[in-house]
């Protein structure tokens, strides 16, 4: 868990910590954002488990600009998010095997709300909400007792999460995003399309 804390706490101090100044809001009505990430921190599916970090690729569109009050003005953006993870368990004992092998895919829509937080050049902060499915397909090998199961099951997904954006060019970010889906941390880079 301290693991978790720390990589948490770093991540979003590589997204925030840079020098304050005012501009105007980074996403706007009618851009269009891809994200390819890398998800870590997801459930655990028991110890000794190995497995690799998820991996996403996610779409959005501003379609809406309104008033925020004193958060100034906001963005609405929908889109939609795929994500794989795969995970797996070799244990061997006196000669017998047992063999465990997750494989994960999550497919959501996905609402943001888009504010200029901070006032930070370049910087997009949003917070939002998935609606979707994941797809969970299991195998278990035992050769001790000669057991081969496999199943697939659907689990709906309700996902609330928030990020941000830092541009390093008018089209080129990298973002992070803390919240449920297919890690509890997702770093990765962006692309205005």
């Amino acid at each position: 868990m301290k693991n978790y804390l720390l990589t948490f706490s770093l991540a979003l101090s590589m997204v925030f910590f840079v020098s304050v100044s005012s501009q105007a809001q980074s996403f706007q009505t009618g851009d269009m954002v891809a994200n390819a990430g890398l998800g870590f921190g997801w459930y655990s599916y028991g110890y000794g488990i190995s497995s690799f970090p998820a991996i996403s690729a996610s779409l959005e569109r501003g379609i809406t600009q309104f008033d925020m009050g004193s958060f100034g003005e906001g963005i609405l953006g929908v889109g939609g998010i795929v994500g794989y993870k795969h995970a797996s368990y070799n244990w061997s004992f006196y000669g017998e095997d047992y063999k465990w092998a997750w494989n994960d895919i999550f497919v959501a829509a996905r609402g943001s709300v888009h504010a200029n937080l901070f006032k930070v050049d370049k910087l997009d902060t949003y917070g939002g909400l998935a609606v979707g499915l994941r797809f969970q397909s299991w195998k278990h090998n035992d050769s001790f007792s000669g057991n081969s199961l496999n199943d697939t099951e659907v689990h709906g997904v309700l996902a609330v999460y928030a990020g941000s954006r830092y541009y390093f060019t008018e089209k080129v970010s990298v973002f992070g995003e803390v919240g449920y889906g297919l890690g509890y941390l997702t770093l990765g880079l962006s692309l205005k399309i």
